[in-house]
Order: structure tokens, then C-alpha cells, then sequence
């Protein structure tokens, strides 16, 4: 009787998740074509629009000037900043290796909601999180030769700028998720995120209509679809049933699905050391999170 509320979150964060990762892939073979601000402000444009009927068909809550406020901050966090630093950091590293960093917002997820006293800290967790960092570096100290080892630095630094935004982004948009519905959210965060990219593009002079190969208009929709409207809605949805850990949690098969993608289609290799670092990140985050599963 109880399974089935706490399953189908669990379904959705875990869906949310590989399309995540598959939008990776679809980052890195489009970003050679297209400006990193251009895409970012294309991909959520796509998934606004998406959404927008289903919006306009549900339920229309009202929201307060204060909540108006957060979710557009959040909204530029997570919708602005974050996909613009991902697709920035793409140029100068490889996209298993980007989603080792993402892999690390779970832990920063966990360690946010415990500073901010959303989740208690436990000695379990707090060894998950030594798993977990170890992992991350074990597999970023992987080499892909010279000329991407010496701008390597830019790419951990704005992938590590972008974990930090979506761990900021789970956490803080839990107040908003308890009064307001996960569809609503989404879409204004969304909105709120494209504005800010479209007002970012225009006044750099980069706002226009790219000249894409097939194949790269065709990675834009996918990242604008499952990687944005389908994608983040499911997380949302999923986040507002489960706590930011516990959701975060899933997005360890974020790396198992980029890199199974850019093994495939990108010919990208990975060594034993970013399969251990993987291990290792999976495995801290499961024993962080331990207790609570246990409770369930």
C-alpha cells in the first residue's frame, strides 16, 4: 500500500536522470556548432514552449509576490547559469568527464540540505560523502591527452559551477513544491531562465537563429524535450514526493548513461580509474543515504 506513492517518484527521478545523462551526449555533439549561451537560451525555450498547453489547461495557483521572487531567482540559477556553464565547460572537456561533476550534486545536495537543516546529518552520510568525493576525484584525475589536459581547469571550474547550481536549485525550490504544483514551478523556473539567457544573448549580440547541421537540430530538439520540459518536470514532480537527498541520489545514473552515450556515438574511451571513481561515487552516495532508505 505504501510502495506505490514512494515507487513512481523513485520511476520519475530515475527517468529525469537518463534523459540527463543523454543530454550530455547531445551538449557535446551540438556545442561545436553553436554558442553555449544560443543553445542554453534554445534548449529552454523549446522546453517552455513544451509545456506551456499543459500549463494552461491545469490548475492556475496563485502566488505570492515573495514566491514570484524565489522562483525567479531560482529560475535564473538553475535555468540561466546552469545550463550556460554546462555547455561553456563541454568546449574543454569530455562529456564523461563532465558528468563525473555532476555526478557530485547529489553530495552537494546533501551537504547544502544539511547546512540549511532540511535533512539531519548522520555519521553514514557523512562517510557517503567522503565515497562520494573520492570517487569524483579519482575520475577526474583521468588524462585525454595534451591539448585538453591544458584547459582542462576551465572545464572542472564551470562544471563545478554548474553541480553547485543544481544543488542550490533542489534545495531551495523545496518551499515553493510544498504550496504550488511541480508543473507550475517547472514552467515559471523555466520562463524565468530563458528571459534571463535571451536578455544575456541579446546584449552580446549572439542572439540568433543558428546555422545547424541536421543532425545538430535534431540534438537542440532532444535537448529541448526529454532534456528539458520532459526531463525536469518528472525531477520536479519526483522532488516534490521525496527529500532533495533522496532524489538527488538518482542522478548517479546521470554518468553511467553519458558515458555509455559518448562511448557509442562520441568514440570517447574511459579507463579503469573513471570506472573505480564511478564505483566509488555510486557507492558513497547509496551509504549516505542508507538510513533513510532504511526507514522507509
Amino acid at each position: 500500500m505504501q510502495r506505490t506513492p514512494v515507487l513512481l517518484p523513485m520511476v520519475a527521478a530515475a527517468s529525469a536522470s537518463v534523459f540527463f545523462g543523454a543530454s550530455v551526449t547531445a551538449t557535446r555533439f551540438v556545442v561545436a556548432e553553436i554558442d553555449p549561451l544560443l543553445l542554453a537560451s534554445l534548449r529552454y525555450l523549446i522546453g517552455a514552449s513544451c509545456l506551456l498547453p499543459f500549463v494552461l489547461a491545469g490548475p492556475r495557483p496563485t502566488l505570492s509576490s515573495r514566491d514570484i521572487v524565489s522562483v525567479g531567482f531560482l529560475g535564473i540559477v538553475f535555468f540561466g547559469l546552469f545550463p550556460w556553464s554546462f555547455s561553456a565547460g563541454l568546449q574543454f572537456i569530455p562529456a564523461s568527464r563532465a558528468a563525473v561533476w555532476l555526478a557530485a550534486m547529489p553530495f552537494l545536495t546533501f551537504a547544502l540540505a544539511t547546512v540549511l537543516r532540511y535533512e539531519p546529518f548522520t555519521a553514514s552520510k557523512g562517510w557517503g560523502v567522503v565515497l562520494a568525493t573520492a570517487g569524483a576525484v579519482l575520475a577526474l584525475g583521468r588524462r585525454d591527452g595534451a591539448q585538453i589536459a591544458e584547459q582542462a581547469w576551465l572545464g572542472d571550474l564551470l562544471l563545478f559551477a554548474t553541480a553547485c547550481c543544481g544543488a542550490v536549485y533542489f534545495v531551495m525550490s523545496r518551499d515553493l513544491l510544498k504550496r504550488h504544483p511541480a508543473l507550475v514551478v517547472t514552467w515559471l523556473s523555466m520562463v524565468a531562465g530563458v528571459l534571463f539567457l535571451g536578455l544575456l544573448a541579446a546584449g552580446t549580440h549572439r542572439l540568433r537563429l543558428p546555422d545547424l547541421t541536421h543532425s545538430g537540430w535534431a540534438s537542440v530538439l532532444f535537448l529541448g524535450t526529454f532534456g528539458a520540459a520532459l526531463g525536469f518536470y518528472l525531477w520536479l514532480w519526483a522532488l516534490q514526493r521525496l527529500t532533495p537527498t533522496k532524489t538527488a541520489v538518482f542522478l548517479t545514473l546521470n554518468p553511467i548513461a553519458a558515458t555509455l552515450l559518448s562511448v557509442g556515438l562520441l568514440g570517447e574511451r574511459v579507463g579503469l580509474g573513471f570506472l573505480l571513481g564511478l564505483v566509488l561515487v555510486l557507492a558513497g552516495i547509496v551509504v549516505a543515504n542508507r538510513p533513510a532508505h532504511a526507514a522507509q
